[in-house]
């Protein structure tokens, strides 16, 4: 695709999944000892002017369901605001991995779909839209995501950077609002922050600091007031969970060789 000179493009990949997030551990891609992670498969993305950067109508397009954001169901305008979603569905997915290893991954598509509410579609989406709605516009943040998200702040390897990193993917980019979503330069900045306060102290990237379950039902309702007014976060118990069926998803590629974080990758 050719741009005009003077002409400033805006993109939207459209379809961001842990699939389309390649490893390189070595070669001309991998500038950093420990390798480097790139965004691939841009068949579903979409380039266009200023003037038409959002308002794109959801008809037609095809992506994932399991990371799809909810004006897609909805059948609201999408917008470059649809690739933040994306994001936070897999950050969470990662931190995950990073906490619980590969399995965990599984536990948490079981933990969405059997968390779902009589009321709720039963799938494995990270929002959902009641059933019995009688409008197009109402959706909310899964209960399940909530609950998992809860766990992972009160995990015994939980660092202050991994505490701020979920509660900026529940702040500002799992937002039902498209328009409420961090912008992907501000996300970008917050990132930096993230990465220069690692590098001038490894004990907030390294070192446990778990919420008690108080104080993360105490930030979640924070974070979360502005999406369900009301609501109450009720407190994690595993017992309720059934993870006995496995459930068809996104995520169906299994790695060859499942590694941990940070050993095995430092290891090769």
């Amino acid at each position: 695709m050719s741009v005009h000179a003077g002409e400033e493009m805006f993109g939207r990949h459209g379809d961001i999944k842990p699939e389309n997030i390649l490893y390189f551990s070595e070669g001309p891609e991998a500038k950093n000892p420990r390798g480097v992670l790139k965004l691939a498969d841009f068949g579903l993305g979409r380039f266009h002017g200023r003037d038409s950067k959002s308002g794109i109508r959801p008809s037609g397009i095809r992506s994932s369901p399991t990371y799809e954001p909810p004006e897609c169901k909805l059948r609201r305008p999408v917008s470059r605001a649809y690739d933040i979603w994306s994001c936070g569905c897999v950050w969470l997915e990662f931190i995950t991995w990073l906490l619980k290893g590969s399995a965990g991954i599984d536990d948490f598509a079981d933990w969405r779909s059997n968390n779902a509410g009589p009321n709720e579609i039963d799938d494995d989406n990270f929002f959902t839209i009641p059933r019995e709605s009688n409008s197009s516009s109402e959706a909310t943040i899964r209960a399940g995501v909530i609950r998992w998200v809860e766990q992972l702040l009160q995990h015994e390897r939980c660092s202050r950077l991994i505490c701020d990193l979920l509660k900026l993917i529940m702040k500002d980019l799992l937002l039902i609002d498209a328009d409420a979503r961090v912008k992907a330069s501000e996300f970008h900045q917050e990132m930096k922050h993230y990465h220069q306060k690692a590098r001038e102290n490894s004990n907030y990237m390294l070192k446990s600091a778990p919420l008690s379950p108080e104080d993360s039902n105490t930030m979640l309702l924070k974070i979360l007031r502005h999406e369900q007014s009301g609501s109450q976060i009720i407190p994690i118990d595993p017992v309720r969970v059934d993870f006995s069926v496995s459930r068809n998803r996104d995520l169906s590629l299994k790695p060859k060789k499942n590694v941990t974080w940070p050993s095995d990758l430092a290891n090769g």
